[in-house]
């Protein structure tokens, strides 16, 4: 509407309906924030821009008190914040709603093209790859990670030349497709632990990965964010 912004934001725990309660921009322009998750809204495109159309939220969605997620409802989006990743359990993954957003148009943040680029963890490896390439190992470490399309391949090919070319030591962790928030991975201790994974990975016609496993004095994990000359380490379970 005239004289206001519509702010949509992806998130299923944060409300930000009162964060941006009688917050206006520069220009006077009020903020109309209308919140909801990826699973709700069916967005359609055009030359013009985008329509999403967002679905009331239901149990065990619980709409946010005195907010419009108990409504159904239509919105031109201005703007996009996105706090959940476009992907659910059971490997559910929204691609068309972000898809949808791209063709429109609309700005976000994160960025639309990162959001759906980082949707798959083998092709963000395969981007840092490339800045390793570029940089030296030297200048990029990365943590070597290695891929196998899926399990039924490997079974049928008994001496796998990765195996012995990229003998990787104990404990490890494997990773099923792109499962995120700690969904998808298993620790494996030794190549006994190994094999019963495999047998539960010729169930599923996902890709997976495996890397090493970093553990603190403590016995858990550790998750490790580098960028540039800063490190960051946060102590996990799995």
């Amino acid at each position: 509407t005239e004289g206001s912004k519509t702010l949509l934001v992806i998130d299923l725990y944060h409300n930000y309906y009162p964060r941006f309660k009688d917050v206006t921009l520069d220009n006077g322009d009020k903020i109309i924030v209308e919140q909801t998750r990826w699973k709700y809204i069916h967005v359609e495109a055009s030359p013009a821009g985008c329509l999403v159309h967002i679905k009331p939220h239901v149990y065990p969605d619980e709409p946010f008190p005195w907010t419009s997620q108990k409504n159904e409802r239509t919105i031109r989006p201005d703007f996009v914040l996105i706090r959940n990743f476009p992907l659910d359990s059971h490997n559910d993954t929204f691609r068309s709603q972000v898809l949808g957003l791209l063709m429109g148009g609309v700005p976000a943040v994160n960025s639309l093209e990162s959001v759906y680029q980082c949707m798959d963890r083998a092709y963000v490896h395969s981007q840092l790859v490339k800045v390793q390439h570029k940089l030296g190992a030297d200048a990029f470490d990365l943590i070597p990670m290695y891929y196998y399309p899926n399990e039924k391949i490997i079974l049928s090919v008994p001496d796998s030349p990765l195996d012995k070319q990229n003998a990787t030591p104990y404990p490890l962790v494997v990773k099923v497709g792109s499962g995120h928030e700690g969904r998808g991975k298993i620790r494996a201790q030794t190549e006994s632990d190994m094999h019963d994974i495999r047998g539960l990975l010729a169930q599923n016609t996902e890709y997976f990965t495996y890397a090493l496993y970093f553990t603190s004095d403590g016995g858990s994990g550790n998750d490790i964010d580098a960028i540039g000359t800063f490190d960051t380490i946060y102590a996990v379970d799995i």
